[in-house]
C-alpha cells in the first residue's frame, strides 16, 4: 500500500471505529468504506477473494457485516473463473441485506461449482430462501455435505478419536536465515573440503521424505543424488576445524551484518537448537498431510514442521498416529482445521496441526501396526496416496474402530471440501 492507500484506510478504520489486523488485505478496507454509503435497508454485493473464507483477518469484517446486515451471505465459487486474469485464487460472492434494520444474523456459507449454479444460488436466496449452513465456527464445517460433518461429529465423540496435540507438540523447523549458505549438497560440501562430523542431515524439503518414515538410506540416496540436505553444523567443536573456519568465512561482513535472523542470534553461524526431531509433518501440501517418523539423526529447515511426540508415547503409537492422519477421517480433519492458499493448497499452521482428529487403537488393538504401517509407507513412496488412504481406512475399519459407511459418508465430505479448495480450472470470467 502507497502511504497516501494507507491514510485512507486508517481514516476509514476511524470512521467506523474499528481496529484492522495489519495483515489485512486492501480488499477489506473498500468493503468497510462501502457501507458508508448504504441508506437503511439497503443492500450491497462484493466478488472477493477467497482470503474473505479462510484467513484470520476476515473475521473482524465478518463481524462488522453480521451486525450490521439482517442478512448475509458468503457463497465459494469451485471454477477459478479469474485465470485469464491472472489469479488462480478461489472467488467468493458476497451478498448483504437489511442494513441497519434492526438485529443482524449470523453469516451464512455455502460453496458451488460454477457460474450457472451461483445465477440459480443467488435467485434462490433472493426470494428469501435459507441457503447454505450458518458460519459459526471453521468455514469449512458449514461448506461440508451435512452428513459427513453429523457422521465426523459421532466419530468425533468415541473414546478413541483423539488430537494430534494430545499425544506431540509441532514447531517450526530451523529458520537459517540462508538456507544456500547453511544447507548444501555433496558437491558442495566436496568443494570446501567439509567433512561429515560438521555436516547434520536436514530435511530441507518435505516433498524430499516420500513415505512415513524417513531412515538414514532414504538421507544417502538424496546425498547420492545430489540433493542439497546437508546443514553447517558449528556445534560441539572444542576447536573448529580450518576448513569449517575457511567455509564461514565466504560470507560477507556485510551481508552478515544486513541478516536480521543473524542479528537476533548469539553465535550468527549456529542456526539449529541441537534437538532431534521425532517426526516431520507437512505445512502445506495439496493432498493432505502427512506425518513422517524420524528414524534418522535428521533435523529440517522450518519449510518442514518438527514433531516432538510426549516420551510415553511408544513407537506402535507413533506408527498409529501416522497411519490415521493418511485415513478418510483425518483428512477431512485437516481440511477442516487447515486453510486454503490461493494456488489451492492446504496449509496448515503448527496449532491446527494439532487439532487434526486421529483415531488411536487401544493397546489390545496393536497387533498389525507395523505391518500397515509399512504397507502405507511403500504406497506413498510410490506416489499413490488413494491407495495409502485405502490403506489406512482398512487398517481403522477391521481394529473395528470407525465403520465402513461412516468413511463413505466422510468421503464425500472430503471431497467436496477439497474440489471447493482445489477448485476447478476453467477460462471463464464473469
Amino acid at each position: 500500500m502507497q502511504a497516501s492507500q494507507r491514510a485512507a484506510a486508517r481514516a476509514v478504520m476511524a470512521n467506523e471505529e474499528m481496529a484492522m489486523n495489519g495483515r489485512a488485505s486492501l480488499w477489506m478496507y473498500f468493503v468497510l468504506h462501502s457501507l458508508s454509503f448504504l441508506q437503511t435497508a439497503g443492500r450491497v454485493a462484493w466478488i472477493l477473494p477467497g482470503s474473505f473464507v479462510y484467513s484470520e483477518y476476515s473475521a473482524t469484517i465478518r463481524t462488522k457485516i453480521e451486525s450490521c446486515f439482517s442478512r448475509s451471505l458468503a457463497i465459494m465459487l469451485e471454477d477459478r473463473i479469474f485465470i485469464s486474469e491472472g489469479t488462480e485464487e478461489s472467488s467468493v460472492v458476497l451478498l448483504c441485506e437489511g442494513y441497519n434494520t434492526g438485529e443482524g444474523e449470523v453469516m451464512n456459507l455455502t460453496s458451488v461449482k460454477g457460474l450457472a449454479e451461483l445465477e440459480s444460488t443467488i435467485a434462490h436466496w433472493g426470494l428469501g430462501a435459507v441457503v447454505g449452513s450458518e458460519w459459526t465456527g471453521r468455514p469449512q464445517l458449514a461448506l461440508a455435505p451435512l452428513p459427513a460433518k453429523e457422521a465426523y461429529n459421532r466419530q468425533l465423540a468415541i473414546a478413541t478419536s483423539r488430537r494430534f496435540g494430545d499425544f506431540a507438540n509441532v514447531q517450526i523447523g530451523i529458520v537459517t536465515g540462508a538456507n544456500k549458505f547453511f544447507v548444501l549438497n555433496n558437491k558442495q560440501a566436496q568443494k570446501f573440503n567439509l567433512a561429515d562430523s560438521v555436516l547434520t542431515p536436514i530435511l530441507a524439503r518435505f516433498k524430499q521424505a516420500r513415505g512415513l518414515e524417513l531412515s538414514d538410506a532414504d538421507l544417502q540416496e538424496m546425498r547420492d543424488g545430489g540433493k542439497r540436505c546437508m546443514l553447517v553444523n558449528t556445534r560441539g567443536h572444542v576447536e573448529m576445524p580450518a576448513e569449517l573456519s575457511a567455509y564461514l568465512q565466504t560470507f560477507s561482513e556485510e551481508e552478515k551484518a544486513k541478516n536480521s535472523t543473524f542479528i537476533r542470534r548469539s553465535i550468527w553461524h549456529q542456526p539449529g537448537d541441537g534437538r532431534k526431531p521425532d517426526g516431520f509433518f507437512s505445512s502445506m501440501q495439496t493432498e493432505g498431510p502427512v506425518l513422517v517418523l524420524n528414524a534418522s539423526a535428521a533435523t529440517c529447515t522450518n519449510t518442514v514442521y518438527r514433531v516432538f511426540f510426549q516420551q510415553k508415547v511408544a513407537l506402535q503409537i507413533r506408527q498409529a498416529i501416522a497411519i490415521s492422519l493418511q485415513s478418510t477421517f483425518s483428512q477431512f480433519s485437516a481440511e477442516v482445521e487447515g486453510r486454503s492458499y490461493g494456488h489451492g493448497a492446504l496449509k496448515i499452521e503448527p496449532s491446527e496441526a494439532k487439532r487434526i482428529a486421529v483415531i488411536i487403537p487401544r493397546r489390545t488393538q496393536l497387533e498389525g501396526v507395523d505391518a500397515a504401517f509399512r504397507e502405507i509407507d511403500g504406497a506413498l513412496r510410490a506416489g499413490d496416496r488413494a491407495a495409502a488412504r485405502k490403506r489406512a481406512d482398512t487398517f481403522l475399519i477391521e481394529k473395528g474402530l470407525i465403520s465402513s459407511l461412516a468413511v463413505r459418508t466422510i468421503e464425500a465430505g472430503l471431497k467436496r471440501l477439497r474440489h471447493t479448495r482445489i477448485g476447478y480450472r476453467k477460462d471463464e470470467v464473469l
